[in-house]
């Protein structure tokens, strides 16, 4: 039998002819063309390139099926009008799949903003000349804004934004209607954020959920969820559709997934919600519907309900209790008298390994239904835990980092995270969206993970922080509590970086600001940044997006944070001393970052700015001269 078999598929090849073979027998990558297709407003660099050494690229300018007859490829090549290419690679007798783009060309009309924009027909090819500001991205989807209104632009614009991000002006897209609203898509042009302005969402009800409100970012208080079921999202695996009710009665669509957002696990209680006005277009017309970005639980502001586990249930349902004198066997709450009850932990707080009958448990009551056997059906109750103390001090008072990290080990605990608030100042010394680090008063630097309701600049002065700690990957993070707690309370002058070379990196330098001078920046074979300084080399994790160079390697000059007049104040002295003799530079850099640990604990740098040495050629002509200073100024004014 399998010898008929083999031999029906050979003359099936046969009777297909050359060609089909070759197709089966390929084995041989397509070729890459790049830009991608799309369209352009003016003249661009086509380039070609093919993964397997040795092969050959035959293309076609008319969208026909290229052969080893068509124009042969032997470097990038100029394109200027509407044309579509197709081309193959080539390699001995094997010959590739085809690879397609088209390209399009026409004038991009500029325009002042957001408003401005949405006038224009579809298909119109625009340009932005002023800058907005990031509200959410996530994948393919950024909603952003400026003092006109609020957008979604679609497509991959080759960069990870967050809230408050602003992209500089000078970006291109096409504007399209889709699902009844104005969409900017094919993005081209998107920089590296430039800077950073405070966004707060509108906080409206679920009847003003609506196309005066689309691509807004909202909040909604006090609101309860109800999914209806799950459907296949084109950009992510999933996608849950339900309805919102607020605290009024109102109600609205929402779709969890399209930002990232799973649903809640549970109905029974009530969320503070943050998301996106998006819409749909259906059968019955537009329908308007939020997309969320983030949601909590809702902890009353008061104090906790003292219960015991048998009281968990219909009475105290949504009621903030605490349990005192608890354990945790077999995942249950368990008190001194035996009583029981279930409850549900998430990443924080974290169970305690070691159980012993010194902690209370705070935490939000609500239900589920339990449909699956061998249960049977019916309503149940648990606590949601919130938090995790001892009874004898819920919340410890500490005077500096190493004190906060001490109190992991609380009776041998290992992981507890018992919260601490201090009772001196931290300073801050770098903030980049829910990343903080800090410094305390004995000169030891943490990293603050997560949302404060501040933002900080590098010598800010911040007093009554509550906090816990926990390490992960072999360093320790710190996770705000009480994130209204980091109060800004004066300045302070800022924080300066520890100059080091690479080799005499520790793990006492875990999140310390230092400086590497002369370091030569590469790129290995496996795509990674590193830096070397002759005696050492150290890899580069891009967390915070900061342009590599030779793009972008100006930062600010008087180490603030900020590009302002001071950097123009320093930069003239700088011209005054130096006159205008050239300032010559040897293809190194000065590399300023925080160290962390990678994912094999091995050291990497964080790297928030890139010097050319200690350069203040701002505009590379290799001279310190007024033209520097009219370059800075420009930046100052476009900002």
């Amino acid at each position: 039998m399998k010898r008929l078999f083999v031999f029906s598929v050979l003359l099936v090849l046969a009777v297909a002819g050359c060609t089909t073979m070759q197709a089966l027998a390929a084995t041989l990558s397509a070729p890459g063309i790049s830009p991608d297709g799309g369209t352009y407003g003016e003249p661009i660099q086509v380039s070609m390139r093919c993964s397997d050494n040795g092969a050959t690229i035959y293309y076609t300018t008319d969208g026909s099926e290229p052969t080893q007859a068509s124009i042969q490829y032997t470097g990038p090549f100029t394109v200027d009008e509407d044309m579509t290419i197709s081309a193959i690679a080539v390699k001995g007798t094997t010959v590739s799949w085809v690879t397609s783009v088209t390209y399009r060309f026409m004038t991009a009309v500029h325009v002042e903003d957001i408003a401005a924009y949405e006038q224009v027909p579809d298909g119109t090819l625009v340009q932005f000349d002023n800058r907005v500001t990031v509200l959410a991205n996530k994948g393919k989807n950024l909603y952003v804004c400026d003092g006109s209104g609020c957008a979604l632009f679609y497509g991959n614009t080759g960069h990870y934004y967050m809230r408050g991000n602003v992209i500089p002006a000078g970006f291109q897209g096409v504007k399209m209607t889709s699902n009844g609203e104005p969409m900017l898509t094919e993005p081209r042009g998107f920089e590296y954020q430039s800077g950073f302005a405070h966004v707060d969402p509108d906080y409206i009800t679920a009847d003003e959920v609506g196309p005066d409100k689309f691509a807004h970012l909202v909040s909604l208080d006090s609101v309860q969820f109800w999914l209806i079921g799950e459907y296949s999202d084109y950009d992510y695996d999933y996608a849950y559709r339900g309805t919102l009710k607020d605290k009024f009665g109102n109600t609205c669509p929402i779709v969890f997934g399209t930002m990232g957002v799973r649903p809640p696990e549970n109905e029974s209680v009530f969320y503070d919600i943050e998301a996106v006005v998006g819409s749909l277009e259906t059968e019955g017309g537009i329908v308007y519907m939020l997309f969320p970005v983030t949601f909590e639980r809702i902890i009353p502001d008061e104090p906790p309900l003292e219960i015991t586990p048998s009281q968990v249930g219909p009475e105290t349902l949504g009621k903030y209790v605490v349990l005192r004198y608890v354990n945790f066997p077999s995942g249950t709450i368990t008190d001194l008298n035996g009583e029981t009850c279930e409850c549900l932990l998430t990443y924080d707080p974290i169970l305690p390994q070691i159980l012993c009958w010194s902690y209370n448990v705070y935490g939000l009551v609500e239900s589920y239904e339990l449909n699956s056997w061998p249960y049977g059906g019916g309503t149940r109750y648990r606590v949601f835990v919130t938090d995790i103390g001892l009874n004898y001090d819920d919340e410890a008072l500490i005077k500096n980092i190493k004190s906060l990290y001490n109190l992991n080990q609380v009776q041998w605990v290992e992981y507890f995270d018992l919260r601490g608030h201090f009772t001196t100042p931290l300073t801050a010394v770098y903030q980049n969206g829910d990343y903080l680090y800090v410094k305390d008063v004995d000169d030891r630097y943490g990293l603050v993970v997560g949302t404060v309701y501040n933002w900080f600049q590098n010598g800010d002065l911040i007093t009554g922080a509550v906090a816990k700690a926990q390490e992960v990957g072999g360093e320790w993070r710190i996770y705000p509590v009480v994130t209204d707690s980091f109060v800004k309370d004066g300045h302070d002058e800022p924080v300066l970086p520890d100059e080091v070379t690479i080799l005499t990196v520790d793990d006492s330098m875990i999140h310390r600001y230092l400086q590497f001078k002369g370091v030569s920046i590469v790129l290995d074979d496996a795509g990674c940044f590193k830096m070397i300084d002759g005696i050492g080399e150290m890899e580069l994790y891009n967390r915070f997006d900061v342009p590599f160079p030779p793009k972008g390697t100006y930062h600010w000059i008087n180490d603030d944070g900020e590009v302002n007049i001071a950097d123009f104040n320093r930069l003239m002295d700088a011209i005054l001393e130096n006159g205008d003799n050239p300032d010559k530079w040897d293809g190194t850099y000065d590399v300023k970052g925080f160290l962390g640990l990678g994912p094999r604990g091995q050291y990497i740098l964080l790297p928030i700015a890139f010097y050319r040495g200690e350069s203040f050629d701002l505009n590379d002509d290799y001279e310190v001269n007024i033209s520097d200073a009219n370059y800075l100024i420009d930046i100052i004014l476009g900002q």
